[in-house]
Protein backbone atom coordinates (compact mmCIF):
# COMPACT_ATOMS: atom_id res chain seq x y z
CA UNK A 1 0.00 0.00 0.00
CA UNK A 2 1.43 3.36 -0.98
CA UNK A 3 0.82 6.60 0.86
CA UNK A 4 0.79 8.68 -2.31
CA UNK A 5 -0.95 7.50 -5.44
CA UNK A 6 1.16 8.56 -8.42
CA UNK A 7 -0.99 8.20 -11.54
CA UNK A 8 1.88 7.46 -13.94
CA UNK A 9 4.99 5.36 -14.18
CA UNK A 10 8.53 6.54 -14.73
CA UNK A 11 10.44 4.22 -16.99
CA UNK A 12 14.05 3.91 -18.05
CA UNK A 13 17.33 3.68 -16.23
CA UNK A 14 19.83 6.19 -15.02
CA UNK A 15 23.46 5.87 -16.01
CA UNK A 16 26.59 7.41 -14.56
CA UNK A 17 27.90 10.38 -16.55
CA UNK A 18 31.12 12.34 -16.24
CA UNK A 19 30.69 16.04 -15.46
CA UNK A 20 31.39 17.06 -19.06
CA UNK A 21 28.40 14.99 -20.17
CA UNK A 22 26.21 16.60 -17.52
CA UNK A 23 27.42 20.04 -18.65
CA UNK A 24 26.38 19.27 -22.23
CA UNK A 25 22.86 18.58 -20.92
CA UNK A 26 22.88 21.81 -18.90
CA UNK A 27 23.86 23.82 -21.99
CA UNK A 28 20.64 22.70 -23.72
CA UNK A 29 18.56 24.79 -21.30
CA UNK A 30 17.72 28.32 -22.42
CA UNK A 31 18.26 29.82 -18.99
CA UNK A 32 21.43 28.59 -17.29
CA UNK A 33 24.34 30.47 -15.77
CA UNK A 34 27.69 29.69 -14.19
CA UNK A 35 27.56 30.62 -10.51
CA UNK A 36 31.26 30.10 -9.76
CA UNK A 37 34.08 27.59 -9.76
CA UNK A 38 34.56 24.69 -7.38
CA UNK A 39 37.50 24.55 -4.94
CA UNK A 40 39.70 22.74 -7.49
CA UNK A 41 39.24 25.64 -9.90
CA UNK A 42 38.59 23.11 -12.68
CA UNK A 43 34.80 23.12 -12.87
CA UNK A 44 31.97 25.63 -13.06
CA UNK A 45 28.85 25.16 -10.99
CA UNK A 46 25.63 26.00 -12.83
CA UNK A 47 22.20 27.30 -12.04
CA UNK A 48 19.34 26.27 -14.35
CA UNK A 49 16.08 28.23 -14.12
CA UNK A 50 12.59 27.41 -15.37
CA UNK A 51 9.24 29.06 -14.82
CA UNK A 52 8.46 32.66 -13.94
CA UNK A 53 11.23 34.40 -11.95
CA UNK A 54 8.64 36.82 -10.54
CA UNK A 55 6.91 33.96 -8.71
CA UNK A 56 7.94 32.10 -5.54
CA UNK A 57 11.14 30.07 -5.95
CA UNK A 58 11.37 26.31 -5.55
CA UNK A 59 15.04 25.36 -5.27
CA UNK A 60 16.48 21.96 -6.12
CA UNK A 61 20.09 20.89 -5.68
CA UNK A 62 21.83 17.59 -6.31
CA UNK A 63 25.31 16.13 -6.60
CA UNK A 64 26.64 17.31 -3.25
CA UNK A 65 28.40 13.96 -3.05
CA UNK A 66 29.86 12.62 -6.30
CA UNK A 67 29.05 9.10 -5.14
CA UNK A 68 25.37 10.06 -5.17
CA UNK A 69 25.32 10.69 -8.90
CA UNK A 70 21.86 9.13 -9.28
CA UNK A 71 20.25 12.20 -7.68
CA UNK A 72 21.71 14.39 -10.42
CA UNK A 73 20.46 12.03 -13.10
CA UNK A 74 16.92 11.86 -11.69
CA UNK A 75 16.58 15.59 -11.08
CA UNK A 76 18.11 16.44 -14.46
CA UNK A 77 15.61 14.15 -16.14
CA UNK A 78 12.77 15.87 -14.24
CA UNK A 79 13.96 19.30 -15.39
CA UNK A 80 14.40 18.12 -18.99
CA UNK A 81 10.86 16.73 -18.98
CA UNK A 82 9.52 20.07 -17.74
CA UNK A 83 11.54 21.91 -20.39
CA UNK A 84 10.61 19.56 -23.24
CA UNK A 85 6.93 19.26 -22.30
CA UNK A 86 7.30 15.49 -21.85
CA UNK A 87 6.47 15.34 -18.13
CA UNK A 88 3.63 12.81 -17.81
CA UNK A 89 1.41 15.05 -15.70
CA UNK A 90 0.65 17.99 -18.00
CA UNK A 91 -1.43 19.90 -15.44
CA UNK A 92 1.32 19.67 -12.80
CA UNK A 93 3.89 20.81 -15.37
CA UNK A 94 1.75 23.81 -16.29
CA UNK A 95 1.15 24.68 -12.65
CA UNK A 96 4.88 24.53 -11.84
CA UNK A 97 6.01 26.60 -14.81
CA UNK A 98 3.19 29.16 -14.60
CA UNK A 99 3.10 29.74 -10.84
CA UNK A 100 6.66 29.07 -9.68
CA UNK A 101 10.27 29.85 -10.41
CA UNK A 102 12.36 26.68 -10.30
CA UNK A 103 16.04 27.21 -9.47
CA UNK A 104 18.18 24.10 -9.96
CA UNK A 105 21.85 23.43 -9.25
CA UNK A 106 22.42 19.99 -10.85
CA UNK A 107 25.85 19.35 -9.29
CA UNK A 108 27.18 21.09 -6.20
CA UNK A 109 30.37 18.97 -6.24
CA UNK A 110 31.58 18.50 -9.84
CA UNK A 111 35.05 17.44 -8.67
CA UNK A 112 33.37 14.64 -6.70
CA UNK A 113 31.46 13.45 -9.77
CA UNK A 114 34.65 13.34 -11.85
CA UNK A 115 36.61 11.58 -9.12
CA UNK A 116 34.27 8.72 -8.51
CA UNK A 117 33.15 5.59 -10.28
CA UNK A 118 29.52 4.56 -10.63
CA UNK A 119 29.66 2.54 -7.40
CA UNK A 120 32.45 4.20 -5.42
CA UNK A 121 31.89 4.73 -1.73
CA UNK A 122 34.48 7.19 -0.46
CA UNK A 123 36.66 9.46 -2.65
CA UNK A 124 34.00 11.24 -4.69
CA UNK A 125 31.98 11.94 -1.57
CA UNK A 126 34.32 14.83 -0.78
CA UNK A 127 35.40 17.90 -2.72
CA UNK A 128 38.98 18.49 -3.89
CA UNK A 129 39.97 19.69 -0.39
CA UNK A 130 38.66 16.50 1.22
CA UNK A 131 35.65 18.28 2.73
CA UNK A 132 32.23 16.67 2.97
CA UNK A 133 30.14 19.59 1.68
CA UNK A 134 27.11 18.33 3.57
CA UNK A 135 28.97 19.33 6.74
CA UNK A 136 29.94 22.79 5.41
CA UNK A 137 26.54 24.47 5.37
CA UNK A 138 27.15 26.26 8.68
CA UNK A 139 30.66 27.63 8.20
CA UNK A 140 30.65 27.95 4.39
CA UNK A 141 34.40 27.44 4.14
CA UNK A 142 34.28 25.89 0.66
CA UNK A 143 33.57 27.59 -2.67
CA UNK A 144 30.83 25.07 -3.53
CA UNK A 145 28.87 25.84 -0.33
CA UNK A 146 29.38 29.59 -0.69
CA UNK A 147 28.12 29.58 -4.32
CA UNK A 148 25.04 27.59 -3.32
CA UNK A 149 24.38 29.91 -0.38
CA UNK A 150 24.76 32.98 -2.61
CA UNK A 151 22.03 31.66 -4.93
CA UNK A 152 19.79 30.93 -1.95
CA UNK A 153 20.41 34.36 -0.45
CA UNK A 154 19.60 36.04 -3.76
CA UNK A 155 16.51 34.00 -4.67
CA UNK A 156 15.09 33.40 -1.16
CA UNK A 157 13.38 30.08 -2.00
CA UNK A 158 10.26 29.19 -0.05
CA UNK A 159 10.97 25.48 -0.55
CA UNK A 160 14.24 23.62 -1.00
CA UNK A 161 14.98 20.03 -2.00
CA UNK A 162 18.54 18.76 -1.73
CA UNK A 163 18.49 15.38 -3.50
CA UNK A 164 20.78 12.61 -2.23
CA UNK A 165 20.95 8.97 -3.21
CA UNK A 166 23.44 6.13 -2.86
CA UNK A 167 21.72 3.30 -4.67
CA UNK A 168 20.08 3.02 -8.07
Amino acid sequence: MSIINIPYLFSGKVAFQRYEEIESRIFKFDNYSAIGRDESGQYNLYLVELGDPNNPTLMITAGMHGTEWQATQYTMSFMEQLRDNTFPDRSLRELLLKHFHIAYIPVINPWGINNTTPYAIIQGRYNSNGVDLNRDFYEFTQAESRHTKAVMDRLQPFAYLDAHMIRG
